[in-house]
């Protein structure tokens, strides 16, 4: 009963937070303004949702560690909880900075790395993972990267999914009382009692940031979330619990995780920054699909159910159940995701594939643009050089190259044997050309004319390695001359 009392306690205390942060995110103008591309607001709201959460949990915790001292059944709070409230600061003002002023994606990676390995030091460490059907792998070696990764995987998840009104606070929401459920099985009462401190102050957000909102998370508090989550995850009393705690929030957050991986994935094949923004992500494509902010919303929620609830299995089987589940699930989810465009199959193969024809090509041109380079240098006429380029551009791939002497009606030619007749057939072709000045010391030599015929070829190298080449031929050209006159 004490429980229940402390949380409705801080479920009405949060409230009152929550409106008054509120009040003051948009009399200092902390607020979010509307995009109309991807943000689905209309008009200016604030971003303090993580100083109502982190205020809030802080004044009801506080309130137990003087107050009701017994409900935590011990004399001294342990050290990791007062290294898991530095870090919550630093990470709250790092969010709070990015609201206000964007700073750049690898600044607040830098950030997050720091924290991470500040609490890596106190402790929070992943060094045993327990995996179904293989059993407790050792990640002793790699420990510090590994708990680098999970403390900026969950922070940026959660980050990333905070795209509609309430998102990314009830997913927190779900993967909290999850972990509630498992600190309340271990018996761990100071963790119990900060879970459902946290869970109360989150609902009574909630209640402010489903849609319509009239407050956000912002980056300071998405942030705040995800490191809550992957913080406590590491608080255990024993190694074999941690191992297990780290898989309950990770299927209890699978929606984010699921959405981030793809968003990965798709950003890659396309070619563009994994940090720019897009209108792919789940919620975006639901929307898109006729549906009100609240049908998506509740939707996504309905989905987060399935995975806490798989978690929660995880806790009580501890075998191999919860993930035939997981695994159906994520089957389920990557065929919605391939039938509605959220992941491109074939634009992922295809980025494979042409990545290994480029690196392959690319380096069999690099051997030969080497050799060609130390060939140079006991050249005596212009022809000769001409011969050593030669493999360079077959290496290339190329077509056809023309090198015209700026002041003198002379060429240099070399082409493939089949240029003249070419590739017949009704497929599309592309065919490209490239001229390329070369000169040194304000002297122009001539000019190379490059050609290639491809079907959707990638050349992402080429023009770096011909730079290379037109540079070396300059600087010979320009010896040969001086040596013959």
């Amino acid at each position: 009963m004490p429980y229940l009392y402390l949380t409705l306690f801080t479920f009405l205390g949060s409230l009152i937070i929550t409106l008054i942060c509120r009040y003051f995110g948009h009399k200092w103008k902390i607020v979010d303004q509307p995009d109309n591309y991807r943000k689905v607001h209309k008009k200016p709201i604030p971003l303090v949702g993580g100083y109502s959460i982190f205020i809030s949990s802080l004044l009801s915790f506080l309130f137990v560690l003087f107050f009701q001292k017994d409900l935590i059944k011990s004399e001294v709070i342990d050290p990791q909880m007062w290294a898991l409230l530095v870090g919550a600061i630093i990470i709250l003002l790092t969010g709070g900075y990015d609201d206000l002023h964007d700073i750049k994606p690898r600044h607040k990676a830098l950030m997050q790395a720091f924290v991470a390995s500040l609490l890596y030091i106190m402790g929070f460490a992943i060094n045993k993972v327990s995996i179904p059907y293989i059993g407790t792998v050792d990640f002793t070696m790699i420990s510090y990267p590994m708990t680098l990764f999970w403390f900026m995987g969950c922070m940026n998840v959660i980050n990333l999914l905070d795209g509609l009104d309430g998102l990314a606070g009830g997913v927190s929401l779900f993967a909290i009382i999850t972990l509630t459920v498992n600190s309340a099985n271990s018996g761990n009462t100071t963790l119990l009692i900060l879970n459902l401190i946290v869970s109360a102050t989150l609902l009574a957000f909630l209640v402010f940031n489903f849609n319509p909102a009239s407050i956000f998370l912002g980056d300071a508090g998405s942030m705040l979330l995800g490191y809550y989550i992957a913080t406590i995850s590491l608080i255990s009393s024993t190694k074999a619990e941690t191992a297990l705690t780290l898989a309950i929030p990770f299927i209890a957050i699978g929606l984010p995780v699921f959405d981030t991986i793809v968003a990965f994935l798709r950003r890659w094949s396309r070619r563009v920054p994994i940090s720019s923004a897009d209108r792919k992500h789940i919620h975006h494509v639901l929307l898109s699909s006729g549906l009100s902010t609240k049908s998506v919303v509740l939707i996504l929620y309905a989905i987060c159910i399935v995975f806490s609830s798989v978690s929660y299995l995880l806790i009580l089987k501890r075998d191999g159940t919860a993930m035939i589940f997981l695994s159906i699930i994520l089957f389920v989810a990557f065929l919605y995701a391939k039938r509605y465009g959220i992941i491109n199959t074939e634009q992922i193969i295809k980025r494979i594939k042409e990545d290994r024809f480029e690196n392959k090509r690319s380096s069999l041109a690099q051997v030969e643009l080497e050799k060609a380079l130390h060939q140079f240098e006991k050249a005596i006429s212009h022809e000769e050089i001409w011969e050593y380029a030669i493999p360079v551009f077959e290496a290339m791939q190329l077509d056809k190259t023309i090198f015209e002497f700026e002041d003198q009606d002379k060429q240099l030619i070399w082409k493939k044997d089949n240029w003249e007749t070419g590739p017949i057939t009704n497929e599309i072709i592309d065919k490209w050309s490239l001229f390329l000045k070369v000169f040194k010391d304000h002297i122009v030599y001539g000019k190379i004319e490059v050609w290639k015929v491809s079907q959707g070829t990638p050349v992402r190298d080429i023009f770096m390695q011909l730079n290379t080449l037109r540079e070396a031929i300059a600087i010979h050209f320009e010896r040969i001359e001086k040596e013959q006159g």
